[in-house]
């Protein structure tokens, strides 16, 4: 495990739901929880093709998101603050 804690992840369904998950990152993906005593993965999200970017729109909210954009779907991730953010986005990287 490289890093791991709680994020929201935006839902892929039409209302674009945010559900707060628990990832753990590794060195070849991404996964997420429905929290850190849960034993099955809800998603693995494979980074061997993915990239990272970092959203910024100026405003603290959008700082505090990022993308990982793999071929087969985008998602759409919030930490709790910009600095946690800024750390998920390096560990990714």
């Amino acid at each position: 495990v490289l890093y791991s804690g709680w994020l929201r992840k935006q839902s892929h369904n039409f209302g674009r739901d945010w559900n707060r998950r628990y990832f753990i990152l590794t060195p070849r993906e991404l996964l997420y929880y429905r929290g850190p005593s849960h034993a099955t993965a809800r998603c693995q999200i494979p980074l061997i093709s993915a990239s990272v970017k970092a959203t910024s729109a100026g405003e603290k909210l959008h700082m505090r998101r990022f993308r990982i954009l793999t071929p087969i779907r985008e998602y759409l991730l919030e930490a709790e603050t910009v600095e946690e953010a800024s750390q998920w986005v390096s560990e990714i990287q």
